[in-house]
């Protein structure tokens, strides 16, 4: 859907566009406008299928980083929070290592 909506806008529309945009970024001064690259080419990238138990480690742990900067933030009135990496790591091996995709999908 979007891709048609992209092709449908013709070639002259999309100057425009680009016009405005380097116009606006000239005032700003956020770009002079001098080098311009555009790259539009799919690359393969190692980048592993996320599972649930990928999904679920990296949520706690990137919750937790944003906790500690949070209280670094706060200072002196500590949050009150825990860290449940240590619990998350467990769960998140224990689904990994579970055999069967019927015993992997009622591990609680």
């Amino acid at each position: 859907m979007l891709q048609k909506t992209i092709s449908a806008i013709r070639p002259g529309t999309w100057e425009e566009i680009n016009r405005a945009l380097l116009s606006s970024a000239q005032q700003t001064q956020l770009e002079d406008g001098s080098v311009v690259r555009l790259d539009s080419a799919v690359t393969a990238a190692p980048i592993h299928e996320p599972s649930d138990s990928s999904l679920l480690w990296d949520a706690v742990r990137i919750m937790v980083r944003l906790l500690k900067q949070a209280d670094a933030l706060v200072g002196d009135a500590s949050l009150a929070w825990r860290d449940h990496r240590r619990a998350a790591k467990k769960r998140v091996r224990k689904i990994q290592f579970t055999r069967g995709r019927p015993n992997r999908s009622t591990v609680s």
